[in-house]
């Protein structure tokens, strides 16, 4: 009784799950701590800010090509468990197309987070 409804069902169910870990795991993604009030004097010494900020996206790039990883083979897995059904592959690219946007936008914002705004020389 393996239909294709049930199929896609189950790819949907799978890939939605994967998703929200890789979302999760994205979020956490924050390598620069900002105090409460937004200024952090310890960043007033550039060669400590901009290694700091250098160690950040690079922990940015590396979570995102893993998360990329990550969704590709869930876009293999999906596509061997769609087989010959064209609308189930077809929803499948799209699900994957999707996801690798999201996961770039994810990076942009983390790389953004890498730059701690108003902790400067202020305009010196």
């Amino acid at each position: 009784m393996d239909t294709p409804q049930l199929r896609r069902k189950h790819s949907r169910v799978l890939g939605s799950g994967l998703i929200l870990i890789l979302v999760g795991l994205s979020l956490s993604c924050r390598a620069v701590e900002r105090p409460a009030t937004g200024l952090d004097i310890s960043a007033l010494g550039a060669d400590e800010s901009g290694d700091r900020r250098n160690e950040c996206l690079k922990e940015c790039r590396a979570s995102y090509r893993s998360a990329v990883e990550a969704e590709f083979q869930r876009f293999q897995d999906e596509r061997r468990a769609c087989g010959d059904d064209r609308e189930c592959l077809q929803e499948a690219r799209e699900r994957h197309h999707e996801n690798l946007e999201a996961l770039k936008e994810r990076e942009r914002e983390c790389q953004s987070e890498c730059y701690n705004e108003g902790a400067g020389q202020g305009g010196r």
